[in-house]
């Protein structure tokens, strides 16, 4: 019986391989208070079928990559911090290709004539799959004890439909923007931390999910039901939203609170002694032709993010670039691929390489 039953598990995973292959990666989502953040002290592989097979860690402090932090950074150290989802976070792509990477390289260069600073620091804080609410929230709850002197949030076209998601933030009193209480956003965590929880106990786990495709068919399909059961647990910041996305007046409202939580960001970054500074990263869909099934709702959604962030950050004096016409010429005159292509949207390592020295002209000397 062990013997038939492992048999048909080989030639179910030899059928899913053939079949439809899935992506891999090693068991790194956590979270806190009902924030998404990565694990700690986790390494491992994430492979896309035919797009790329990179490794990826976190240090002990959640953040991308295997350099350790001080709290505090020394005085002669400038300390940038990038926000972001997966564009930020670098996926498809090895720890030292990541943008904020490349761009720590390319700070450390400028540095070799400063008079104040002797090196850069910039921390990989992208949280993939994330709208920007979580990401204002895991700066506030997290990130800020680190310090910066800088924070970069990236934002991308699916910025507003993450946050319709979770419904982190809404509008109170006076239309002011606020984020719900943490123990509102934990209690719609539980089915999923439960399951998260029981699954990392499970012996072998984390090496069959960086090679079990059959085992990576099946925990997709978990966890698409147990983020939908997240998603109705948090009470929706648009009432009725979900029923009526084409209504101007949810559109408006969704625009609404996005501003929003760019200007309470921008808040909690002052208190903590630093700067934001917003950059708006294309998709490939705004990049190259395509005849994706999605392009116009990338098309869409890169609009009315592109011009909110315009007007949020002309009002709260935000310094603030969009990288699309940027990134497009620089494509049409590139000898080697910026994006992957196929089902896969974000930028190939070049791809991060142009974005991080884009950025980098947007950060100023001193703080």
């Amino acid at each position: 019986m062990l013997c038939s039953t492992l048999l048909a598990f080989l030639l179910a995973e030899l059928l899913v391989r053939w079949l439809q292959p899935q992506a891999l990666v090693v068991p790194w989502q956590d979270e806190i208070s009902g924030i998404t953040a990565p694990r700690p002290e986790v390494e491992g592989r994430h492979f896309v079928p035919g797009a790329f097979d990179v490794r990826i860690s976190f240090n002990a402090q959640r953040f991308r990559g295997t350099v350790e932090y001080e709290t505090q950074p020394p005085d002669d150290v400038l300390r940038v911090v990038a926000l972001g989802d997966s564009f930020t976070f670098g996926y498809g792509a090895d720890d030292h290709e990541a943008y904020p990477a490349r761009l720590e390289g390319l700070l450390n260069a400028r540095l070799l004539e400063s008079q104040r600073y002797r090196r850069a620091e910039v921390i990989n804080a992208g949280n993939g799959g994330t709208g920007t609410g979580e990401q204002a929230l895991w700066f506030d709850i997290w990130v800020k004890k680190f310090h910066p002197h800088f924070v970069i949030l990236g934002v991308t076209s699916n910025d507003l439909d993450d946050d319709m998601k979770r419904g982190l933030f809404y509008v109170g009193t006076e239309d002011k923007v606020r984020p719900r209480s943490l123990n509102e956003t934990a209690r719609a965590d539980n089915h999923l931390r439960r399951v998260r929880r029981l699954a990392n106990a499970v012996p072998g786990y984390r090496y069959l999910s960086q090679h079990a495709h059959l085992l990576a068919l099946a925990r997709n399909t978990v966890s698409h039901r147990l983020a939908a059961m997240r998603s109705t647990r948090t009470p929706s910041s648009v009432p009725g939203v979900r029923q009526n996305m084409g209504s101007p007046e949810q559109w408006q409202r969704i625009i609404a609170i996005f501003e929003g939580e760019i200007a309470w960001l921008n808040r909690r970054i002052k208190e903590n002694g630093a700067r934001l500074l917003v950059v708006f990263i294309p998709s490939r869909e705004a990049v190259y032709p395509s005849n994706s099934p999605w392009k116009a709702t990338v098309v869409r959604g890169s609009r009315l993010i592109r011009d909110a962030l315009a007007r949020v950050c002309k009002k709260q004096s935000i310094p603030y670039r969009d990288l699309t016409a940027d990134v497009r010429v620089s494509a049409q005159s590139s000898s080697t691929a910026l994006y992957y292509s196929g089902l896969d949207t974000h930028p190939t390592p070049d791809g991060y390489a142009l974005i991080a020295s884009r950025v980098s002209d947007l950060l100023p000397d001193e703080p």
